[in-house]
Formats: structure tokens, C-alpha cells, sequence
């Protein structure tokens, strides 16, 4: 049981017996317990990679499409800088992902790399009065815009250097594509702050999405006790223009996001990491409204895939029942960082470095 996120019993216990007061026998108790009306939790078929976009060091901290190119966003692009590159990204041919899918004894996927070319990623963001802490999004855009052929926009989570102010800060910049993404073009000289919408340090903007003509930003904490009133972060592409609209409270950490079909469905990975109590809640209506999966509750940390709904006029949580994914002993800690739909057939999900570079299919049919 989870002691991390809900409220002992002992504990209600003893201080209602302190009070002189006496509990009732249908009293809740406060530990998560699995609920028969939950739906199956959902097993993950992993995707072996090789090369070093499976090393930890790549720490992956979102997905992509562009065309038939899924796109890794390694969070430390600058670690692979040479005299001619200011950093590197991975990817692999949708192609390969669904043969290696529909082989009995496939064999490891090694995503080919993408250099970025630009200035020095962290020198540049060090201009900003702040320190370069990670990309933490990336989008594609093919549409007309107000940026011309900037074809990429990612964001970046900066640290304030200051011990007065824990909280971080985000920025969204762009850059353009080379044809078959044989490479990305960065530009820094320009920039578009997001401000901090808690004082928590880490937690910044971890998702983007493109609805239409306008690019959306999701915050990552955006719970009713750390962020009572959240925002999306929405900029107009022909206009350039910046604004905001409502997003409706989302216990956890929200880390990326899927691009909306027709209807403005998107999907989002939405999980509690082991030792954030910052973000622990005694209820979360989620969980309340659909129940909770057998492992979700027996193992610390929670991993569920939510949808959500875009409009115009904000953003909120789908009637529709989360894909709690399955946990075990060993997957404890899986910070699940990227997220894109897979044709019909469902999700491919990734983490960063904790507890290592995982790759992996969540299949769910039409979402």
C-alpha cells in the first residue's frame, strides 16, 4: 500500500482518539485499495533500443512525429555537441517500430541521429539570467506561420540560480527542418517566456501540442492544491500573438501530450513518481470517478495515461476511463517523459533516465 500519496488510517485513528472522539465502522480508509469497478490495467509491450539513445545519458524527455519519423527529444541535446553541432536528437522510421511490432524475435531498434545545428545551447540559455536545465517538449509544424518555415518549436526548463526562488522558468523557441530530417536548425536569438505557475523546483512546461493554426503549451503540476488555477499557454501562428486559456485540475505530473484528432482529444501521460510528496493528494477524482487498477494500488507511484479535451475555451479532463498501465516490482520509478499515438493501434510511451531509456507500446485501439 502507498504511504506516499493517502493518508494512513492509523494516523486518522489517532488523532480522532485524541480528539475524545470515537470512528464510525464505515468509515473510509485512507490507503488506496484496488476497486473491481477499475478497468484492466494495460501491459506494455517494450521496444528494445540500441545505440546511444538507449543509454540513460540520453534521458529522453518527449516524442514526436515528424512524418514517418518518431522523434527523441533528448532533454541534454548539448552533451552531444561537437566543433560543428550544438547538439543531437534521435529517431526512428515508423516503418521499422511496426515490423519490429509484428515480429516474433525482432531485433533492437537503433535510432538514427539528428543533429541540430545553432549556437551553443547552453551558453545562449545562460543569457537569459538563467541556466540551462533541459528540453522538455518538441512539436512539428508544416502549417504557414508567422514564424516562415520555423518548422519546430520545443520548449526549455530553465533554473533561476537563485536560493530566494526555487521555481523554474520555461521558454519556447523554434527552429526549422531539413527535408527527410536530416537535420534541425535552432534559433535562440528569439524566445517566448512562459512564466512559473508554482514555486516547485523541476516542474516547468513538458508538453506541447499543435490544435489548428495555434501551438499549446501544458504546464506539468497543475493539481488543485499546488495550482488552483492552471493555464495552457496558446500562441497564434499566423499572429505570433501569445495568450492563455483554462485548464481543468490534474492531480500529478502531466509530461506530454499527443496531438488532438478532429474532435479535440489528445492524451497525456499523467503519473505520481515515488517521493514528490509535494504533489501527494488524500483524494484524487480521477482514480475516484473510474477506480483504480490491482498494481496501482499495491506498488508506490502511480502510471496512467489520461485524456483530455481542447477547445478554443480550455482544456479538460474526458469522460473517458484512464489506461492505467501495469506496475510490477521491477518497474517501480518509471518516469514516463513522451507520448505520441500510434496509428490506430494505441500509444508509444518513453522515460527518461530513471530508471533507464524504455521504449514501449500501450496498445488501446481507437483513442
Amino acid at each position: 500500500m502507498k504511504n506516499t500519496c493517502f493518508r494512513l488510517f492509523a494516523l486518522v485513528m489517532l488523532v480522532a482518539l485524541s480528539a475524545g472522539m470515537t470512528l464510525a465502522q464505515d468509515d473510509p480508509v485512507a490507503t488506496p485499495e484496488a476497486t473491481e469497478t477499475a478497468a484492466p490495467e494495460t501491459d506494455i509491450v517494450f521496444i528494445e533500443l540500441a545505440g546511444p539513445a538507449a543509454a540513460s545519458e540520453a534521458e529522453i524527455s518527449g516524442l514526436a512525429w515528424y512524418g514517418d519519423y518518431l522523434v527523441l527529444l533528448t532533454e541534454n541535446s548539448f552533451l552531444y555537441a561537437t566543433d560543428e553541432i550544438s547538439g543531437m536528437l534521435f529517431a526512428l522510421e515508423k516503418e521499422d517500430i511496426l515490423d519490429y511490432l509484428a515480429s516474433d524475435s525482432p531485433e533492437p531498434l537503433e535510432p538514427f541521429p539528428v543533429p541540430i545545428y545553432g549556437p551553443d545551447i547552453v551558453d545562449t540559455v545562460s543569457g537569459f539570467e538563467v541556466a540551462f536545465d533541459g528540453f522538455e517538449a518538441i512539436v512539428f509544424v508544416d502549417a504557414p506561420n508567422a514564424f516562415a518555415d520555423d518548422q519546430v518549436f520545443l520548449t526549455i526548463e530553465a533554473d533561476t540560480v537563485s536560493e530566494d526562488d526555487t521555481s523554474m522558468r520555461g521558454y519556447i523557441v523554434w527552429g526549422s527542418v531539413e527535408e527527410d530530417l536530416r537535420a534541425i536548425h535552432l534559433r535562440l536569438d528569439r524566445r517566448i517566456a512562459l512564466p512559473p505557475q508554482t514555486p516547485f523546483d523541476n516542474m516547468s512546461y513538458e508538453a506541447l501540442f499543435v490544435a489548428g493554426d495555434k501551438v499549446v503549451a501544458l504546464y506539468e503540476a497543475n493539481g488543485a492544491g499546488v495550482n488552483p488555477a492552471p493555464q495552457a499557454y496558446v500562441i497564434d501562428l499566423p499572429s505570433g500573438e501569445v495568450s492563455t486559456i483554462p485548464l481543468e485540475n490534474i492531480e500529478f505530473r502531466v509530461t506530454d501530450a499527443t496531438q488532438p484528432d478532429e474532435n479535440g482529444r489528445l492524451w497525456v501521460p499523467n503519473y505520481f513518481f515515488p517521493g514528490e510528496d509535494f504533489l501527494a493528494v488524500d483524494s484524487d477524482p480521477i482514480f475516484e470517478r473510474w477506480g483504480m487498477g490491482e498494481s496501482q494500488a499495491e506498488f508506490d507511484g502511480y502510471e496512467r495515461l489520461v485524456a483530455l479535451d481542447y477547445t478554443e475555451q480550455g482544456i479538460t479532463i474526458a469522460d473517458v476511463a484512464p489506461i492505467q498501465l501495469r506496475m510490477t516490482a521491477d518497474s517501480q520509478g518509471r518516469n514516463w517523459e513522451g507520448i505520441v499515438r500510434l496509428d490506430d493501434r494505441g500509444f508509444l510511451i518513453v522515460t527518461d533516465r530513471y530508471p533507464r531509456t524504455l521504449l514501449g507500446f500501450v496498445p488501446a485501439g481507437q483513442q
